[in-house]
């Protein structure tokens, strides 16, 4: 997950509980040359503690919402997480997020895998979606205490599954989709929901395709993606992937101008 603040500055995590902060170094042109300022730190269940294991720390997206505070959506235990990284740095403990309703239904390594918080704090969480249709979208308010029902399906086609969202600065959400096959490899594809598409109910929503990679251009398996206004005005998306903690992958940081 990744997540893109003010300043260059970012936080990510990884899929086994860690929190990443840095910040990206631009050239003068503002094209992305590396990254520095790099601090680590593990991230802490609902008593303050470590996480166990890997079933318990599977950390997948993050977003920062309107009051400050991230909410973090774990996979294997299909929950969300809130942290206030603002008042406790790192090491605070979380508070438990909204629950949803359908989750045991997922499976264990397709589960919560993307979500983004809406201007008025309603988080969107997305299913990986696996080798269905369509992956589902629940739209779930911060102080709900009773599962909230799914809202919404994001069309899932060609073999590829949903892994991360974000929030445009005009209003509409970037979704990041991979796909993986042992002979074919990696592909990634970066798509845009329109604002209007977000609250649609029974029917898949519309969605605008912005880029398809593969090869020859480098791609792994990625996992993040985040939106950021730069300051000539261009929306700027920065994607990462996950290497598995295998030596054949790697951990890519990749910046996209939106070109309207």
């Amino acid at each position: 997950g990744l997540e893109v603040l003010d300043d260059n500055r970012f936080i990510a995590l990884s899929d086994n509980g860690v929190w990443f902060e840095g910040r990206f170094a631009l050239d003068a042109d503002g094209a992305l040359t590396g990254v520095t300022e790099m601090r680590t730190a593990l991230m802490r269940d609902e008593r303050g503690e470590p996480f166990a294991n890997k079933e318990s720390a599977d950390s997948e997206d993050l977003t920062q919402m309107p009051d400050g505070r991230f909410a973090v959506s774990f996979e294997q235990t299909q929950t969300i997480r809130i942290y206030d990284l603002n008042r406790d740095g790192p090491f605070g403990a979380a508070l438990a997020g909204p629950p949803l309703a359908g989750t045991e239904r997922l499976p264990l390594n397709s589960g919560l895998e993307a979500m983004t918080a809406l201007a008025d704090g309603t988080l969107v969480v997305g299913a990986e979606g696996g080798d269905q249709p369509a992956a589902p979208i629940w739209l779930a308010s911060l102080n709900a205490h009773t599962p909230v029902p799914v809202a919404a399906h994001f069309p899932l086609s060609d073999g590829f599954s949903l892994t991360s969202l974000d929030r445009m600065p005009n209003g509409d959400l970037v979704a990041l989709e991979r796909f993986y096959a042992p002979v074919i490899g990696a592909r990634a594809r970066i798509v845009r929901i329109p604002e209007s598409e977000v609250h649609a109910s029974e029917a898949p929503m519309h969605v605008e395709e912005l880029a398809r990679l593969g090869p020859p251009h480098p791609v792994d398996n990625f996992e993040g993606i985040s939106a950021v206004r730069m300051p000539n005005g261009v929306t700027r998306l920065y994607i990462v992937s996950d290497d598995n903690f295998r030596r054949r992958q790697r951990t890519l940081l990749f910046a996209f101008d939106v070109v309207e």
